[in-house]
């Protein structure tokens, strides 16, 4: 009998534990400030992925549904109007990653409907704006220029994001190494390029664009 006890006993003991190490690391993150969480949650850290997600009904944020202009579509098949809807999930997936907030919904509804939750996010006509502004497709030109080095030694002593420096949020002592006509411009691999300021080719010019 007593060895039944001291076998259910430490268990429990186990399962305890077990319990307090997956808490511990939700308990960490929803104590930090909404603004830091988001900050953490768009440089990768691992923590947010450990987490257990609260949803809407839990933390608030943003409900969004948004409906594919079909009228716009080479056709109105079912396959078009698929194939829309997955572009434009994967833009929507690409700039809500740029919110930096955790655990995002994005769903298709019906034929020709995306819904997006935000669990987090207050700021709902921020969050609309970046989530619905008109995507364009630009080609520019890459320049090599010894300014570089310079330019992204001072980015990198500063601790500048790579969002700053896309949204063109550089100190003015900075912006005077770039050369005339030209903007600095990260990379998704990592890295800083200089590319010419007016575009060569914009996607006003692409008539069709699929995975070949």
């Amino acid at each position: 009998m007593n060895n039944k006890l001291a076998w259910r006993g430490g268990i429990l003991v186990v399962v305890m534990i077990w319990s307090l190490i997956q808490l511990y690391p939700n308990v960490v993150w929803y104590s930090l400030p909404l603004a830091q969480r988001q900050e953490q949650a768009k440089r990768k850290n691992p923590l947010a992925k450990k987490v257990v997600p609260l949803g809407l009904d839990l933390q608030g944020g943003v409900h969004l549904v948004y409906q594919v202009d079909t009228s716009k579509l080479p056709d109105e098949s079912d396959a078009t109007v698929s194939k829309a809807i997955e572009q434009n999930m994967v833009v929507i997936n690409n700039r809500i990653d740029g919110l930096g907030v955790a655990n995002p919904l994005i769903i298709r509804q019906g034929r020709e409907f995306i819904v997006i939750q935000l669990p987090g996010v207050y700021a709902s006509e921020d969050a609309k704006s970046i989530i619905g502004k008109t995507a364009l497709l630009e080609f520019s030109l890459v320049r090599d220029h010894e300014s570089m080095v310079k330019i992204i030694d001072e980015i990198q002593k500063r601790g500048l994001r790579p969002e700053d420096v896309s949204a063109g949020k550089l100190p003015e002592d900075i912006l005077k190494m770039v050369p005339a006509g030209m903007v600095v411009r990260p990379q998704r691999e990592g890295g800083y390029i200089l590319l010419e300021s007016t575009s060569a080719i914009t996607g006003k010019y692409l008539k069709l664009a699929r995975v070949d």
